[in-house]
């Protein structure tokens, strides 16, 4: 390649523009005349050497995300351009001319990943057309057909993120994609939302619209008889069930489903109106469900560690939150003002059983309003409706938010069990203690611990669930894992295989044991180092040869499962190791931040 003429001006190295006509220099210039514009980009122009470097970094990185055809020079765009307008004169060549659309963004050509920048789930699916058309008509944001979405991100209507973190955004398109974009345009011209005729929608399409199938929406429908004899009924219920999916302003889904929107909020309004005196009632709160029933739904798992013989109703109690926008209402927007979230948000309560079938929920609660005072207020009072439908001997399963009102509910004669905490001095529970709190905690993540259950190869997923008692530990390892190897690219782990050693003085020990210590770094307090300790048997495979294992966290004495730092350790010498794409989650986050060193101040 030509070498760039270089010269020292003012002690900068600065480069020429136009020293050569080689790809690399003619995408440079490209990009920084696309970078400057309207502005002209003159013959004499030169550039310093980091605004070089930066150019060529990130030409760089959109080359490897382009087709070959999309490797062509300003001058050749703008030939094209002329071809576009006049076909007459030149026939164009799909394969391989593109155009240059300043105001529109398009996905990068892959099938191998999802098209959301950083994501690498497994789970790839084909771009729903009525989801290409919305990304093109909203955001401007072109999809061709060959592209693949995750499930996650199909069903997050998380949009303005994806527009968000695109760090170096692809704005050339080929003849092919403008021809697709404009058929695709055309055949959905005439083919709006139709929830009059839900039948003959796409499934999801309507999944994407309402978060439910068709099947469910019919279910929901068939309950509520006085919704579906109404005019326009069906379309109403779509209609307010589309509102609580996207959060749409009613403005928008006026235009999206054709309805004047006077309409729109009058059929929205019958809609909650009706669903609240004849469906919630029926499928919400205590009277809905009896407790024998409640009893039926206890899972293997939490039945066996608390409901006993007689298999006593099991409930799970716990508060979340809703961000909510700021009000202008003064005195709402105080009460709603959460100083731990630093947004608004308002607190509804939930009680589930171990399935989590939903029982009741209560509130809406101001976001200053804790779990417990809930249950203090709610259970204070025998004439409560909550202390009337619950009964002595009920196991409540909770987490540490309701310390202050665990006195009340044992009066009640309650069965409450929540994770412990350590006995004052103390920095750790002990093992017994630590095991009875995995056996709540497991109990609340019962949903991941029964479906997180699957088979994999090498020392097996399986055999890590079966470790950890769960998902969740497993889920955490590789955020640890990301931590620790992210800057350098190492994970060391310690081997004393020394039996003499004083470190291994009051272990039974066979010939072929090694013990194992890492460090982990604490993912709330920076200066925090928790030290892992595993011992390993050279004779056993899979499980087997994990023999024993601690940690010195508030947790990492238990034998009912493992901690997330023993886990980080054992997923990736077991596991992980052994696989060929495991990397640290949400890498592109990185550098995004500003961090000034220690000579910038």
């Amino acid at each position: 390649m030509h070498q760039l003429w270089q010269v020292t001006f003012e002690n900068k190295i600065t480069h020429t523009l136009f020293g050569s006509d080689s790809p690399r220099e003619e995408l440079i210039r490209n990009e920084i005349a696309y970078q400057i514009a309207p502005r002209e980009l003159p013959s004499s122009s030169r550039v310093c050497h980091n605004c070089w470097r930066r150019t060529d970094r990130a030409v760089s990185q959109s080359t490897a995300e382009r087709e070959p055809s999309e490797l062509s020079s300003l001058s050749t765009l703008q030939s094209e351009v002329s071809n576009v307008l006049h076909p007459e004169q030149q026939s164009l060549d799909n394969t391989t001319h593109s155009i240059l659309l300043p105001n529109y963004v398009r996905a990068p050509l892959t099938q191998n990943q999802c098209f959301f920048p950083g994501c690498n789930d497994f789970n790839r699916l084909t771009v729903p057309s009525a989801l290409r058309v919305r990304l093109f008509c909203d955001y401007n944001y072109y999809v061709p057909p060959e592209c693949r979405i995750c499930n996650y991100h199909l069903n997050s209507n998380s949009w303005d993120l994806l527009l968000e973190s695109i760090y170096n955004p692809i704005k050339t398109f080929s003849a092919a994609h403008i021809e697709d974009f404009a058929t695709l345009l055309k055949d959905n011209m005439n083919h709006h939302i139709d929830f009059e005729n839900i039948h003959s929608m796409p499934e999801h399409t309507v999944h994407y619209y309402l978060g439910l199938s068709k099947a469910q929406y019919e279910q929901i429908l068939s309950e509520v008889p006085r919704l579906s004899s109404k005019h326009r009924g069906s379309f109403a219920l779509a209609a307010y069930l589309m509102k609580l999916r996207t959060g749409d302003s009613d403005e928008r889904m006026s235009a999206l489903l054709q309805v004047p929107r006077s309409t729109l909020e009058r059929l929205m309004n019958m809609t909650r109106e009706i669903l609240n005196q004849d469906f919630v009632p029926l499928n919400v709160g205590i009277n809905h469900i009896s407790r024998a029933e409640i009893a039926q739904r206890n899972l293997l798992i939490p039945n066996g560690i608390y409901g006993g013989e007689d298999r006593r109703p099991i409930i799970i109690a716990d508060g979340t939150y809703i961000y909510i926008e700021k009000s202008s209402n003064y005195l709402y927007q105080k009460k709603t003002y959460s100083l731990h979230k630093y947004r608004n948000l308002i607190k509804p309560f939930l009680f589930v059983c171990s399935d989590g079938y939903i029982i009741d929920i209560l509130g809406p609660y101001h976001a200053t309003t804790s779990d417990a005072d809930i249950i203090n207020n709610e259970f204070i009072y025998e004439s409560s409706s909550l202390r009337q439908y619950f009964e002595s001997g009920d196991v409540f399963i909770l987490d540490r938010g309701f310390r202050d009102s665990l006195p009340l509910l044992e009066r009640c004669g309650y069965q409450v069990h929540v994770p412990l905490s350590p006995a004052d001095g103390e920095s750790q529970l002990t093992t017994r203690d630590a095991n009875k709190s995995r056996a709540v905690t497991m109990c609340r993540w019962v949903v991941e611990v029964v479906n997180g259950i699957f088979k994999s190869p090498v020392l097996t997923y399986s055999d890590l669930i079966l470790i950890a008692c769960g998902t969740y530990q497993l889920k955490q390892a590789r955020s640890y894992y990301g931590e620790h190897i992210r800057f350098n690219g190492s994970y060391r782990i310690e081997v004393c295989n020394d039996h003499r050693s004083s470190i291994m003085e009051g272990i039974n020990l066979s010939p072929s044991c090694s013990l194992l210590r890492a460090r982990i770094a604490s993912r709330h307090i920076s200066r925090k180092i928790y030290f892992i300790y595993i011992l390993i048997s050279g004779n056993d495979t899979g499980r087997s040869a994990i023999k024993k294992y601690c940690c010195n966290c508030i947790v990492g004495r238990r034998t009912v499962g493992c901690c997330a730092h023993v886990m980080t350790v054992i997923w990736y010498l077991g596991w992980a190791r052994h696989q060929t794409n495991i990397l640290p989650h949400a890498q592109f986050l990185d550098d995004i931040l500003i961090v000034y060193g220690t000579n910038d101040i």
